[in-house]
Order: structure tokens, then sequence, then C-alpha cells
């Protein structure tokens, strides 16, 4: 006997758990006229009980709202490095000792200034020698030419062709001397700014060593990587937004430059280029940067977040159709703060459910408990979109981080 009582007792408080929560089934008859309020009263403390519960007449009570229709900016951030768009190191192609040397770093040479000089001496005895060759053969074809005029011909064509072969050979000889001596001067290749050298007056240089490295800083290029996802926009050659901590508080603009080709199948990001111009060269090479791409879209629905329910097939919102409510298929776009940008093609001030959602099926009546209108609920909430123009906020130059 006393199970009995424990199982209708646990029964009881269930039921009464129920009711005060989901309030009373629309199936269960409550009555009439005064009844059905006394019930209802007496359910609730005196009527609905925010969202979730049942009003009179068993209808669901929700809060709803309206579709509205905005922008949002879809902010891509990164994390990258910089380099001079032009740069070389500049390379010693012979061997040699050390006589002359101009290479005070981080002052600007232009292309051909001298650099490094090795000792030549070898080398101009060598011009010397095949400068006196190719002098020794001009004069033997000035006169087998001589020679060979009129009729009697003393010297025969073939001796004539010999000794021109010879001035040709002569003359390539004095360029190869020309050449070597000329290697013996150290020139600079492009325009620019010297980096640190280590080379010293008198030092033995070898073959392949690096003599010094110019970067032309006019402008930059800033390389970091992008998820997938920015491939559209890059293509649009979209303005970048830079800092550094060199400089804080301090936006530079650049633009996309260039980007792969393809992407990496393993972090699934694209490398990006961005240049940016440099021209008092306050910025180095090396340098890090906040990296940050700011993309406004076209107008498109967005709901608050509490809007959205999922089920087995992906994401929904409830819309009100006669008192009642109607799931309908929603893609989310894009989810910043407390909004939702969804894939609809629903029209602005589409009534929705906000609130509630968990408690309604297909055809589930419902009542608003926000007695405010709608359209005065849909002027006070704006949607907060990041980095967005004119009124609304700009992000602010320190925001930075890996993009996502």
């Amino acid at each position: 006997m006393s199970r009995l009582l424990s199982f209708v007792l646990g029964l009881a408080v269930l039921s009464i758990s129920y009711f005060y929560t989901f309030g009373i089934p629309s199936w269960i008859p409550l009555g009439t006229g005064s009844e059905v309020e006394e019930s209802a009263a007496g359910s609730k403390g005196g009527g609905p009980r925010g969202t979730g519960g049942r009003s009179r007449g068993g209808a669901t009570v929700v809060t709803v709202g309206e579709i509205e229709y905005a922008s949002f900016n879809d902010t891509l951030r990164a994390i990258g490095t910089s380099e001079a768009i032009n740069h070389v190191d500049v390379v010693s192609d012979v061997a040699g000792q050390v006589e002359e040397i101009s290479l005070t770093s981080n002052t600007p040479v232009k292309a051909g200034d001298v650099l490094l000089k090795l000792d030549n001496r070898t080398q101009s005895i060598n011009l010397e020698i095949a400068k006196a060759s190719l002098k020794q053969a001009q004069e033997q074809v000035s006169r087998y030419e001589k020679l060979g005029t009129g009729n009697a011909s003393v010297v025969s064509a073939v001796t004539v062709a010999d000794a021109k072969t010879a001035l040709s050979q002569a003359q390539l000889q004095v360029s190869l001397a020309e050449n070597a001596l000329e290697e013996r001067t150290i020139r600079a290749p492009i325009d620019g700014i010297l980096g640190l050298s280590r080379i010293k007056t008198g030092a033995n240089l070898a073959n392949d060593t690096t003599i010094v490295t110019i970067d032309d800083i006019e402008q930059l290029l800033v390389e970091f990587e992008l998820p997938e996802r920015a491939l559209g926009l890059l293509a649009l050659q979209k303005e970048v937004l830079l800092s550094t901590p060199v400089f804080a508080g301090k936006v530079f603009k650049g633009e996309v430059y260039a980007y792969d080709n393809r992407i990496d199948s393993t972090t699934r990001t694209i490398t990006v280029q961005a240049k940016v111009d440099n021209e008092d060269h306050s910025l180095l090479p090396g340098m890090s940067f906040s990296v940050r791409l700011i993309n406004e879209s076209e107008p498109s629905a967005f709901v608050p977040t509490n809007a959205i329910s999922w089920t087995r097939n992906g994401s929904q919102i409830w819309i009100v159709e006669d008192g009642a409510a109607k799931a309908v298929p929603a893609s989310i776009v894009m989810r910043q703060q407390d909004n939702v940008w969804i894939d609809t093609k629903l029209p602005a001030g589409t009534q929705i459910v906000t609130d509630g959602t968990q408690k309604l099926r297909d055809g589930t009546k419902i009542t608003a408990s926000n007695a405010a209108p709608t359209g005065e609920r849909s002027k006070e909430r704006k949607p907060k979109t990041e980095g967005e123009p004119n009124a609304r906020r700009q992000p602010s130059s320190g925001e930075a981080g890996a993009a996502q």
C-alpha cells in the first residue's frame, strides 16, 4: 500500500511540475468562462508566466520580432611579416684581396655605384697583352691587304683570310681581358639601402661570398596567411589595414598585391602579399604586422541569435502565420555578437519567434508576450557589426588575431 501511495505522490509531483513549466495542454478540457480563468490563474499564479508558457485557449506564449535587412562587415585578420619589394644579396663572382670598400650600412645607393674593388694588377697586365696582340693582328691584316692589291698579287686570298681570323680572335681576347678586369669592381645592381657588411679592406674574398644586402624599401610587401573563404575577396584587390607594434595606434593602408595559386591542403589557408608605400623609410623589412581586410556585404536578412533553432536537417527559424508557428529552413551566413545573418528570401518585416522556440511545433498556436509594436522594437535593436563605416564603430588599430 505504501508503494502505491509513493507512486501516486510522485506522479502528482511530476504532473504539477509539468503543468507549471509547460502549461496545461490544449487537449485537456478546462471548462468555459470563469472556470477557464480560475484554472489558468490558479496554475500560473494569475496569468502567463513569461515565454514558453500557455495562455488562455492553449496558445504558447512566446516573444516575437521581425526579420530585418542590413549589411555586415566580414573582417579577416592575420599576422604578417614585411619584406622589401625588391632586394638582392650582392655576391662576389671572383676571388681576391679587397683594396677599396664603400659599404656604409643604412646609406642609399644607386644602381652602378661602386661598392668594393679587388686587387686587379694581374687582370690589367692581361688586358695590355691582349691589346698588344690585337694591334699586331690589325697591322698584319692591313699589310696583307696592301700587298694583295693590283693584278700581280703577292699574298694569296687564303693568307689574307687567316690574318682576318687572327684579328677577330685578338679582339675577343681584349673583350675577355676587359671583362675580367671589370669583375674586380663590385657595383650595386639596384637602387636601395645598404645593409650591414662585415667585409674589411685587405680581406681575402672567396668566390660566392655574400658582400652586402641591398633593399629597395620605397615599398614593402607584407606576407600573411588567410583562410580559403577569403579567395573571392582577394580577387577584388581589396584595401588592407596594417598596424605594427613599432608605431602603436597608427594604421597603414595597403592593397592586395599578389596571392598564391593554390590552397595549402594542411592548413586550408592561402598565402597573400599586401603592398604598402614607405616613402619616408619609416618601415623596415622583417617587421611584424597585424593585418585586417574588411568586406562590407550586400544587405541581407538578420535575426537575433535566440531566433535560431536546430534540427537534424540544420538551422531554422519560426515565422508567424495566422497566429501559428511555422518552421522555415535558414542557413547561417554570418554571426556577429547578438545577431545572425541568414540566407532566406523572406521579406523584411516578416514576424518571427525570437524567444521560446524550444516549445514550438509546426502549427502551434502562439501568443506574443511583448506588447510593444514590433516596428518600435526593430528600431531599438540595430545590428552591431564590427568595423562598420560611418556612424558604426570603427575597428581599433590594435586589434589583431589569427584569421579563422
